[in-house]
């Protein structure tokens, strides 16, 4: 089994197996800073210091880099890709890697991560 790992850490991974550009890396970060934290356009261009078009542009290539592993990205429209990439990807893999799945158990849903997290 793996060592767990951080959040950071586990984007970081992430990014590589993706292809991202460390411009495209550093917009998933800012992204999705805590496990249970996510930010929009607007909040990403504040926090990082770049215009709309930037993020838009960084978003879509991140969007279109994952979009093999995580086919939800397809099916979405708009501002909603940031959370299907979070909630139906990231988060899920990322209990998958730190050993963390407990399924039909009770105190857990069937989408593989504890209930706590939920929102």
């Amino acid at each position: 089994m793996f060592e767990n790992m951080k959040w950071e850490d586990f984007l970081k991974e992430e990014a590589g197996i993706h292809g991202l550009s460390s411009d495209q890396e550093e917009t998933l970060l800012a992204a999705f800073p805590k496990l249970n934290e996510q930010r929009n356009q607007k909040q990403l261009v504040t926090e990082l210091c770049i215009a709309e078009p930037t993020v838009k542009s960084r978003l879509a290539g991140i969007y279109e880099k994952f979009k093999s592993t995580c086919p939800q990205l397809a099916q979405q429209n708009g501002a909603g890709k940031l959370k299907v990439l979070h909630d139906e990807y990231l988060k899920k893999k990322y209990f998958r890697r730190n050993g963390q799945i407990v399924d039909n158990q009770p105190g857990y849903n069937s989408l593989s991560y504890p209930i706590e997290f939920e929102r």
